[in-house]
């Protein structure tokens, strides 16, 4: 908390007039600010080439995980994301 307040500190000093916390979700970062910003991705590819097939399999993977979220309750979620990132750490 000391370290991220450091770096306010420091990109006030620079003149900057936003700090993006980049990608996620982390509660730390809703205690900062009030706005979320999406982020969006953008493909293009030939309708029966490899991509179409990459993006299908990517819409199936998202929308498993997204019936996962839905259906588990919240703290068995958290409890799954600290694992992941462990998981992440470890390798």
């Amino acid at each position: 908390l000391v370290l991220l307040g450091a770096t306010f500190q420091d990109a006030i000093a620079e003149g900057f007039r936003e700090y993006d916390f980049l990608r996620g979700t982390e509660p730390y970062k809703q205690d900062w600010t009030t706005r979320v910003r999406r982020t969006i991705g953008v493909r293009a590819w030939w309708r029966d080439g490899p991509g179409a097939w990459d993006t299908r399999a990517r819409q199936l993977d998202r929308g498993a995980r997204e019936a996962l979220r839905s259906a588990l309750p919240p703290a068995l979620l958290d409890g799954l994301r600290r694992l992941r990132r462990r998981w992440g750490e470890a390798r």
